[in-house]
Formats: C-alpha cells, structure tokens, sequence
C-alpha cells in the first residue's frame, strides 16, 4: 500500500505541476481554474472505486484534461507533457484494472445495497433525462417541419401566382427559375 500511496502522491504533484502558471490567484481562483474544474466534473474517474486516480488507474483521462484546459508543466526539472507522463503509466495501470476490477467484483461494495440503489437512480434519472430530451428534440422538430412546410406553401403560392409561364406547374416554374439563377451566376464569374 506505501508503494501506491508514494506514486500516488507523485501522480497528484506532477498532476497539479499542469496547473495555470498563474501563482497571484487565490486558493479558490485555483479550484475554479479549468484543470481542477476537469477534476470536478470527471468524478468520479472510474465506476471501480479501487481505481480512482486519473493518471494511474486510468490512462488517458488526466490527458484529456490537461488538454482541455491548455495546461503545460511547471515542473522545469522535467517538462514533459501529460501524454508522455501518462504513457509512462499506461503499462502499469493495463496490469492493476486486472487485478482491481476482480477484486472490485468480488467486495462487498460492488454487491451493497448502496450500490445497486446509487444504479437504480442513476437509470430512472438518465430514462427521465432522456424522456425530456425526446419531448424537447420532437417539439423542436415538429415547430421545423410546422415553418419549413409553411414557407413551402407560401412560397409555392408566390411562385404560382407570379413566376408561372402559361401551362407550367409550380414545380417546373421553380427548376426553370433555379436554372437561370445558375447561368446568371455563371455569367458572373466568367466576367471576373
């Protein structure tokens, strides 16, 4: 455990080593800053809570913020980037998600009522999300489809009532008026 708690240790200092080189902020300014907001919203890192550090239980996620968040290093005495810091780990972090999801499956937690109750709200609010995402999407569409057909109704009884040669119908007058658009185009690139 002293070997994880050292290179955890290590992953948090070299983690906050991205930090905004900005050293007259506040404490809070700092926690408010883009890499710590990262942190915030990316918790929980892993579903396994035997795995819940960004850099060494689960490669590629402290990259992403970072990224995210234009971080550079301030580690002079090795600016590596979190890419090539992450690497660093990945083979390691490969060989722990073995051991740790076993062991996460085989605790008690993973079969806690805790658990299955934190699971069966987490879908009821994802179906409920969803639910109003499908209502919100489908009234959106349905106001789309309400103005695109009534501009096509207006706009075909404009081209009916003033654009149509005698016999032509409203879809042939549009192909014809759709071609000259075309050529008067044409003609105006060729003079430039």
């Amino acid at each position: 455990m002293a070997l994880k708690e050292n290179v955890g240790a290590f992953a948090v200092k070299q983690t906050l080593s991205y930090l905004d080189k900005d050293w007259e902020k506040s404490l809070l300014e700092a926690y408010q800053s883009s890499l710590f907001m990262g942190y915030h919203d990316n918790q929980p890192w892993n579903d396994n809570m035997l795995r819940p550090c960004p850099v060494l239980d689960n490669p590629g996620r402290l990259i992403e913020i970072v990224e995210k968040s234009h971080g550079k290093s301030t580690n002079y005495q090795n600016l590596e980037s979190a890419k090539e810091f992450s690497n660093k780990c990945v083979e390691t972090a490969e060989k722990w998600a073995v051991v740790a999801d076993r062991l996460w499956e085989e605790s008690i937690m993973a079969k806690s009522k805790l658990v299955q109750a934190n699971e069966k709200i987490a879908e009821k609010v994802v179906g409920g999300y969803k639910r109003i995402e499908d209502t919100v999407v489908g009234g959106y569409k349905k106001i789309e489809e309400g103005a695109v057909n009534g501009f096509t109704k207006m706009s075909d009884a404009f081209v009916d009532e003033f654009l149509t040669k005698d016999g032509e119908t409203v879809k042939e007058a549009k192909a014809r008026l759709a071609e000259e658009q075309r050529k008067r185009e044409e003609a105006r690139t060729e003079k430039r």
